[in-house]
């Protein structure tokens, strides 16, 4: 199943920087694009606290540990629960 817009359509500069060093893995998330960090990426050590501190400030730290899958810390629970769904970008 394809989807209509291509993974580097869907994300902004940030998103293809991230995506071109390989610190994350992409999903095709609807007209978005969800991501999980790759804990092996000396980047994601770095950039993952960082998300998620920016994310409690934004948020505020009990709305941000519910919505993880924003910032890559999980995966979408939706995903979680309909996983023939997932569609992983293929870089």
């Amino acid at each position: 199943m394809k989807r209509g817009k291509s993974m580097a359509e869907k994300l902004g500069p940030l998103g293809r920087g991230i995506r071109r060093t390989g610190a994350a893995s992409f999903y095709h998330n609807g007209d978005g694009a969800g991501f999980v960090w790759r804990w092996w990426h000396p980047l994601s050590w770095v950039l993952a606290p960082l998300f998620f501190l920016l994310h409690c400030g934004a948020c505020g730290v009990p709305d941000a540990w519910r919505y993880r899958h924003e910032t890559g810390l999980r995966m979408d629970p939706w995903f979680i629960k309909n996983p023939s769904h997932l569609e992983w970008d293929q870089q």
